[in-house]
């Protein structure tokens, strides 16, 4: 016999009591509790037999234990400070609560103990808890919400948490009732929506759009405004949801040059700046784009995403032909053209004056009108000319150049 076994049986010799003994055991890999109680039979004051019993208490001690991490783990709740904790009976009326859950709704414990979830928060709200209490009841699943809620510090956000509780045999005894404040996340979370939609409206009216392609699995992000720009309804989700699906939509005689400068970029690690055409999904319209792309690399230094912006600038290429031809058109006119503003500067000059007054069109550009006409008013009697020309439209005067 072991040291142990001698001193137990010695204490129940001299004692002439039933021990009761605990040990665990490891069977299977798993834990196996045995209580054993050693019973001595006494004849004439003295132990004559000693009677050992063995049983496995596996289940009531594995049970006791779940116990004990049970309140430890309720107890941590109750006394969690970021978190209001409420347990309603089936009826809908407060059980038990913590010290947040009191600071919350501001008052003294003895305001709301045993009252009703209508007589706590008032008909309206109440009805929606109490309706909130049931369906946590009949589907006994942790529902979670959002609300806004008049506080005696203000209205503020809480994020909810509603979970049935059963009892030893499984029957639905209440529900716990989880909340914590989440205002200060809330605003920041509006704050960032309000910007979101300032960003989107400033990219439509500047036919801007944004884009984040994750270079890995080849699927891109895009903003609201970059589907406007190339004819793709949101709603219809029907964007590229790919690097290739894009690529489709970009004009066939800029595509190959498009895909060389993207892949250097991804290569080299490095952004770029090009120019190129689209073909409009919707109505077949073709666009010009201009797009600046970012490489964003891991924590290896290797390319993981590339962000972007695009800007449909087929407007001002539109405007900047039609001032190359306007130009063109006064430069090869056989009339004299100057334009000056309102100080009498030469802003600019065409060929055929350049050549009728003898001078370089930088030269004329860094004179005023006076300077090669000296009946040209000036001082008061420019502004008063000024003046006219506004009003009217228009002004006729014969000059002499020198």
């Amino acid at each position: 016999l072991s040291e142990n076994v001698r001193a137990e049986y010695q204490q129940i010799f001299e004692t002439q009591k039933v021990l009761i003994t605990e040990e665990i055991h490891g069977i299977n890999g798993k834990e196996r509790y045995s209580e054993t109680r050693k019973i001595p039979i006494v004849e004439d004051n003295q132990v004559v037999e000693i009677v050992t019993i063995m049983r496995d208490i596996s289940e009531r001690r594995l049970a006791d234990r779940a116990m004990q991490e049970s309140e430890i783990i309720n107890r941590s709740l109750l006394q969690n400070p970021r978190t209001g904790i409420g347990y309603y009976d089936l009826n809908g009326h407060l059980i038990l609560f913590n010290e947040q859950a009191i600071r919350y709704l501001g008052g003294r414990p003895d305001e709301y103990i045993g009252k009703s979830i209508l007589e706590i928060f008032g008909s309206q709200a109440g009805a929606e808890y109490m309706n909130r209490i049931q369906q946590a009841i009949q589907t006994k699943k942790t529902l979670s919400f959002e609300d806004h809620v008049q506080t005696t510090a203000g209205k503020k956000w809480f994020s909810s948490f509603y979970t049935s509780i059963p009892d030893i045999d499984g029957s639905i005894t209440g529900v716990m009732v989880l909340a914590h404040e989440i205002t200060e996340q809330k605003i920041i979370q509006q704050e960032l929506e309000k910007t979101t939609l300032l960003l989107e409206e400033a990219q439509k009216i500047g036919e801007f759009g944004s884009w984040d392609w994750n270079i890995m699995n080849h699927q891109i992000w895009w903003s609201d405004s970059l589907f406007e720009i190339f004819g793709h309804d949101r709603d219809a989700g029907i964007p590229p949801l790919d690097y290739d699906q894009w690529l489709e939509s970009i004009h066939p005689d800029d595509r190959t040059a498009l895909h060389e400068i993207i892949q250097t970029a991804i290569e080299q690690n490095i952004a770029y700046e090009v120019e190129y055409r689209i073909i409009r999904q919707n109505d077949g319209q073709v666009r010009t784009i201009h797009e600046q792309g970012k490489i964003i690399s891991d924590q290896a230094g290797e390319p993981e995403r590339l962000l972007g912006a695009t800007h449909d600038i087929t407007g001002r290429k539109k405007m900047e032909k039609s001032l190359r031809r306007i130009e063109f058109a006064f430069n090869h006119s056989a009339d004299s053209i100057i334009f000056e503003n309102q100080h009498g500067e030469i802003l600019y000059a065409n060929n055929t004056a350049c050549k009728k007054l003898g001078y370089s069109h930088q030269e004329l550009l860094d004179m005023k009108i006076s300077d090669i006409d000296p009946d040209w008013p000036i001082g008061g009697d420019f502004e008063k000319s000024w003046n006219q020309i506004k009003e009217r439209g228009y002004r006729e005067t014969e000059s002499r150049h020198q």
